[in-house]
């Protein structure tokens, strides 16, 4: 089986939550024989300039996600989670503007949030449905009622996003999505939710969790196994062996079809400021 292009994947740049650095990505993605790499960070897009200078100077097409922090009102105080993936430039300028305008100034609630409703504006986006803070799961009673509106709403850019991590929840959530893709005619997506590179960094990560959240080790909730890293092909196939094997295979390719639309060509230069007029400086005397 093919290593699924990482799509959600947590860096350094994600304060006190990703362990992975750029520069390890991009080695996985040369020793994998990847040609796309993604990244998707927990409501912010911090280093996404270097990450997409150093995807270029490797020949490899970089990914810039977004793992949104969801609500369905301004007056609720939920959040859920859904990784958005613009195709182009100008879509992720969108998504920055959404972002800023929307999310920071009018609808921060401990995190900087977006509207579900507001998803329809990105017509050229991907949309995964996220890890266990997904809608789809926090109202599992209710994902018959949801998925043919997202379905409605945001058409074949709608992807049910299943993970290899061992948790128990994981497991039954999986399945479902499982269920529901031959329901509804939805498409399956592996991703791996990557927060560290290698199962030898998960506990410390877990330091760093604790740290964010004020807590001990030990009481942390989350991150209960060192499930959360990179995985190969044969990981997946491994880990995920109570899914069929055809049906899993379709879910890897998924990644591919997904990252090959993704085509970011960013005008990164220095850009200062033109002045008008004669300009001297404070040396130089009036």
């Amino acid at each position: 089986m093919r290593t699924p292009v990482t799509l959600h994947c947590h860096t350094t740049y994600d304060s006190l939550d990703g362990l992975i650095k750029h520069e390890e990505l991009v080695q996985f993605a040369k020793e994998n024989g990847l040609e796309h790499i993604g990244i998707a960070q927990h409501g912010n897009f911090d280093g996404w300039v270097k990450f997409y200078k150093l995807c270029k100077k490797n020949n490899i097409n970089p990914v810039i996600g977004y793992e949104a922090y969801m609500s369905t009102s301004v007056e609720s105080k939920d959040v859920y989670h859904m990784v958005i993936i613009p195709r182009d430039f100008p879509e992720l300028c969108k998504l920055f503007k959404l972002h800023n305008e929307f999310g920071i100034k009018e609808n921060f609630y401990r995190k900087a949030r977006i509207l579900l409703p507001q998803l329809k504006e990105l017509k050229n986006s991907f949309f995964l449905t996220g890890c266990l803070a997904s809608i789809l799961w926090q109202k599992k009673d209710k994902i018959d009622l949801l998925l043919p509106n997202f379905k409605k709403g945001l058409g074949d850019n709608l992807y049910l996003e299943i993970m290899p991590n061992s948790d128990p929840e994981q497991i039954e959530y999986n399945k479902l999505l499982v269920e529901k893709s031959a329901q509804y005619n939805i498409p399956l997506i592996v991703t791996t939710d990557s927060h560290y590179s290698s199962p030898e960094k998960a506990i410390a990560q877990k330091h760093m969790m604790a740290a964010a959240a004020h807590t001990k080790v030990y009481e942390l909730k989350y991150f209960s196994n060192p499930d959360f890293y990179l995985y190969t092909g044969d990981d997946i196939k491994t880990r995920m062996n109570y899914i069929d094997e055809k049906t899993l295979e379709e879910a890897v390719e998924n990644t591919y079809r997904v990252a090959s639309q993704v085509k970011l060509e960013i005008p990164i230069k220095l850009r200062l400021p033109k002045f008008k007029g004669e300009i001297k400086f404070w040396w130089e005397g009036k």
